[in-house]
């Protein structure tokens, strides 16, 4: 029923025996903040007592850093429980999403008995989503997700874009998962431009913070909308750690821009490795992935990955993404010799492999 994700580095290095570099899931390759991990151990004092019910702390210290009201935040175990949570919660007559884009938004539309409506995207288009004509297909009481920026292609929209949208339909609820938005930085965020009465917001702090074991996430919307949610959603779901690095991840601004500025560079860097390759193309997004096409018609990309894995590399085989198919792969953008180590054993095993499979 679920779709397959990233990363599973521990559990496949602990089967081959040998160190794996995980470059299949999108997590920040920095050490976690130091007060977010002071804040886990701390929290263990209280691990007798119930967590807020539903966080009431963090959600007003998320607040008051939004410029919002603690009524327009709910506090979860990820992004990923808002994310099959709203559905069930709103029952919209549709749900629609462009693709390929996080196969669970899907997975979370059948769950709640809802049709899921794909609309294509291309490569040969960069991958744009046209917001303009969504507007002119929807109908009232749908729900539409939007990934931004987008998993897996990077592309990213407008905040501009999505609030004009939200104004032209407002029967449909639109929610906007912003997952990769803080590797962006300021002026990104839909909450930069405001938040209309049918925007839900969703953040998951701990791939940017490289804390994805601590499971939690925020949505972000008008009282209304994030009163029909706490009305459905089970109680307790952020655990006492989880709220208390929440509150210390309020106040990591060094890390922050250390992250940014050091992952720009980065990733123009092992764009240009992975260009080079000959028989690969590269999909240029906002996030801190990169989206990789095998224009030959052999290797595929689960061959690569399993070649890739064998030299201790793993890589994210995305022709499970909707829309995409066998010669599509992505890879998370790492540090410096990281990446040129990635990029010789893609280039390494994607020769060995093409030649094999056009020897006469």
């Amino acid at each position: 029923m679920f779709t397959g994700h990233g990363g599973t580095g521990t559990t496949e290095a602990k089967t081959l025996g040998w160190p794996v570099l995980d470059v299949s899931a999108s997590i920040a390759p920095f050490p976690a903040p130091e007060a977010a991990l002071c804040a886990y151990h701390e929290a263990a004092a209280d691990l007798g007592h119930y967590p807020q019910i539903e966080g009431y702390a963090l959600c007003q210290a998320l607040a008051a850093r939004l410029g919002l009201n603690p009524e327009n935040v709910l506090v979860g175990s990820g992004a990923t429980e808002f994310i099959y949570l709203i559905p069930r919660a709103l029952r919209p007559g549709r749900v629609l999403g462009f693709v390929p884009v996080y196969g669970d938004y899907a997975d979370a539309a059948r769950l709640a008995a809802c049709s899921w409506v794909s609309l294509p995207t291309i490569w040969e288009q960069s991958f744009t989503r046209d917001l303009a004509g969504l507007s002119d297909m929807v109908r009232p009481n749908d729900l539409v997700f939007l990934c931004n920026p987008n998993n897996p292609t990077g592309h990213m929209l407008a905040p501009g874009a999505i609030h004009a949208m939200c104004s032209r339909c407002p029967q449909v609820t639109v929610v906007v998962d912003e997952a990769y938005v803080e590797f962006i930085g300021p002026g990104a965020s839909c909450l930069d431009v405001g938040l209309p009465p049918n925007l839900l917001v969703l953040r998951s702090p701990t791939k940017f913070y490289a804390l994805p074991g601590v499971r939690l996430g925020y949505c972000l919307g008008h009282r209304d909308l994030i009163a029909a949610l706490l009305d459905a959603k089970e109680p307790w779901t952020a655990s006492v750690p989880a709220l208390a690095v929440g509150l210390a991840l309020l106040n990591c601004a060094e890390y922050d821009a250390r992250v940014r500025d050091t992952l720009a560079h980065e990733k123009s860097a092992l764009e240009s490795l992975l260009t080079a390759i000959p028989g690969l193309s590269v999909c240029s997004g906002a996030a801190n992935f990169l989206l990789c096409r095998i224009r030959a018609a052999a290797p595929t990309a689960a061959d690569l990955r399993a070649a890739c894995l064998k030299q201790g590399l793993l890589i994210r085989d995305a022709s499970n993404f909707e829309g995409l198919d066998s010669h599509y792969f992505r890879v998370a953008v790492r540090l410096g010799a990281e990446n040129n180590r990635l990029a010789q054993i893609i280039r390494e095993v994607f020769r060995v492999l093409h030649a094999a499979e056009t020897a006469p």
